[in-house]
């Protein structure tokens, strides 16, 4: 599968132009072109989009390859399963993991961004609505809404699935939100209190139903 870096590298080398006219095209440096040829830093959309423009290209001509919606077979998509450790290490669309790592995959025929995942539910702080084993669909890019049902990574790395809320601004003028289990035997975390960030916003459930 194409890195974006080839795909950056390989259209400045078919317009002739050298790593310092893209630079200066795309208003970046042409040290930082270089680490993102060879694959070794990541990069803003905002960056993306520069050097799209200045390529002559769409944004997603350069995503495609690292696009985790892929097509599949009857007009729908391949999503892949990330485990908990996985999703609460996602850092963009880099961080999708490769061939390799992935166990499982499902199908989709929504459009979802390329940077869309899926986790199964573990445990049962999210019941009665969710249960172990369901599958939510969650979309890095759209900001949650006081009700919504998020991913978020915790001060260890690891993904927690909760109900969205917000909780105000602090002193600093910093949003705080909550993170609410459906169940009522499990406590509340706040962001305040604890190291929180947000992963995705979930899109899709799906229930499986149990035998």
């Amino acid at each position: 599968m194409m890195d974006i870096g080839v795909r950056i590298r390989a259209r400045r080398q078919k317009l002739g132009w050298t790593i310092q006219k893209l630079a200066t095209r795309a208003e970046i440096t042409a040290s930082f072109l270089s680490r993102l040829e060879r694959g070794k830093t990541y990069y803003s959309q905002e960056t993306l989009m520069k050097l799209a423009g200045a390529l002559g290209v769409s944004v997603d001509t350069l995503l495609v390859s690292k696009s985790n919606v892929e097509d599949a077979p009857l007009g729908a998509r391949r999503i892949p399963v990330l485990d908990y450790v996985q999703a609460g290490h996602w850092r963009g669309v880099d961080s999708i993991p490769q061939d390799e790592d992935l166990r499982e995959t499902i199908l989709t025929d929504l459009e979802h961004p390329p940077s869309t995942f899926a986790m199964r539910v573990r445990g049962d702080s999210m019941e009665p609505e969710f249960t172990e084993g369901d599958v939510v669909v969650i979309a890095p890019t759209i900001q949650p809404k006081p009700g919504d049902f998020v991913v978020a990574a915790n001060g260890g790395g690891e993904a927690t699935f909760k109900q969205y809320r917000s909780a105000g601004l602090n002193e600093s003028g910093q949003e705080v939100f909550e993170l609410w289990p459906l169940n009522h035997l499990y406590a509340p975390m706040r962001s305040d209190r604890q190291k929180l960030s947000i992963v995705g916003t979930m899109v899709e459930h799906r229930r499986y139903r149990r035998r």
